[in-house]
């Protein structure tokens, strides 16, 4: 049974993102970004675990791969984020980023700048060779953990289950030839969740649903979730200076 007290901080917490989302309506593009990206950030950083920290700015890492420009990369404490003033833009190692968001206002016509981005952050990878790191509760490496998990927030998306699923299946497959990393697409209208994760080393799962107004809660508390996991999963990944530096 779903503790009532998540469920009631959840739906305020989707009412002020659908608010940030609203409110950007009409501003010149720049503004509309950051109004939405300012929105998104309130409604997920400040509810995560002490260890990851939001940032803006790009990831690299230790083969020469680099993201370019992303709005939203979760690094965990112990990760170098590289900057020379608090509002910069960070310069984020690959072995400490934790995953990547990206928002976008309507998901039916910008789902090809979704592409993009992953696109951008597939070709990354936190470690070459066997997974490195420390595991909580002796948790084993899932397949595609030396790549970065993606969660994509919209304020509109579609209106049926399985597009909304189908569409983070297409993201999960698109990634090769190796194992994916889990891929999750949330909107808030009409509310919906399709997702597709590692449950163990030999299978996935996937979520695709349409949720009744009233469970609009669960887009964002699954947001939490799985952030909240994969913040926790993996304490620290040591970074592979010589590639960085050599």
């Amino acid at each position: 049974m779903t503790h009532p007290r998540l469920q009631s901080f959840f739906t305020g917490a989707v009412d002020e993102l659908r608010g940030a989302y609203r409110k950007s309506e009409g501003a010149p593009t720049p503004c509309m970004g950051s109004l939405r990206e300012s929105g998104v950030r309130r409604a997920v950083e400040h509810c995560l675990p002490g260890i990851v920290h939001l940032y803006e700015g790009e990831i690299i890492d230790s083969s020469g791969e680099q993201s370019g420009q992303l709005d939203g990369i979760l690094v965990h404490s112990t990760g170098a984020a590289l900057a020379t003033a608090p509002d910069d833009s960070r310069v984020v190692l690959a072995e400490g980023a934790v995953a990547v968001i990206e928002s976008k206002s309507t998901l039916t016509s910008q789902w090809p700048e979704v592409v993009r981005t992953w696109e951008k952050v597939r070709g990354l990878r936190r470690f070459k060779g066997p997974p490195r790191g420390v595991f909580f509760g002796g948790t084993p490496p899932m397949p595609g953990d030396d790549a970065l998990p993606i969660v994509v927030i919209g304020r509109t998306g579609w209106a049926q289950a399985n597009t909304l699923g189908g569409k983070a299946l297409e993201l999960f497959e698109s990634f090769g030839a190796t194992a994916s990393p889990s891929v999750t697409v949330v909107q808030l209208n009409p509310p919906g969740v399709g997702a597709v994760f590692w449950v163990s080393q030999t299978s996935t799962q996937k979520v695709e649903v349409i949720l009744d107004e009233s469970e609009r809660w669960r887009t964002l508390g699954h947001v939490w979730s799985i952030l909240t996991f994969a913040a926790q999963r993996v304490i620290a990944t040591p970074i592979d200076w010589p590639g960085y530096l050599q």
